[in-house]
């Protein structure tokens, strides 16, 4: 509210003063000049007395590409890109892909299934954590859901930090 008023308080003044200049010393200024002038001390004015509307926390760079995430965030968005590809064949097929298949069945159509409507995912990289090991995709046993996991860092189960394990079941 308070910038509003500043504003308004700025545009009003700087109107009146070019009002009394036009009166007195310049009777020629149009109506578009004497916008004009009030526009531009309005946004000289505004730039010298606001900081940026945006909180320093929120500024991302436009490269986001660059900026490197922790390798167990990064598994973890993953695991949840490959829960939501497995969600969609399942859609489509009306079931997981099966342990023979695996995850490899979210990019290619090896068993030639005529309700396939892949690829899944967009790309391959995302069937490797960032580790360089495949996730691991196990079926559960009645078939209608998954556990899709990786061992972490270490490759061993359990383990914290970088080293735990990361899973995600449907």
């Amino acid at each position: 509210m308070g910038f509003l008023l500043l504003i308004l308080f700025v545009v009003i003044g700087a109107g009146f003063f070019l009002w009394i200049i036009k009166r007195k010393f310049i009777p020629d200024i149009t109506l578009i000049e004497a916008v004009t002038i009030i526009m531009i001390i309005g946004v000289l004015v505004l730039t010298a007395t606001l900081d940026s509307p945006f909180p320093a926390d929120d500024v991302k760079p436009a490269f986001s590409g660059d900026v490197k995430k922790p390798p167990v965030d990064l598994a973890e968005e993953r695991l949840d890109s490959l829960a939501i590809a497995l969600t969609m064949y399942h859609v489509d097929m009306m079931a997981y892909p099966d342990d023979q298949e695996g995850l490899d069945g979210l990019w290619t159509n090896k068993a030639q299934r005529a309700m396939w409507r892949g690829p899944y995912i967009s790309t391959l990289d995302i069937l490797t954590d960032p580790w360089g090991r495949p996730y691991h995709y196990k079926l559960t046993g009645d078939g209608n859901g998954y556990r899709l996991f990786s061992l972490g860092a270490d490759n061993k189960p359990g383990g914290q930090g970088e080293n735990r394990d990361l899973l995600k079941e449907g």
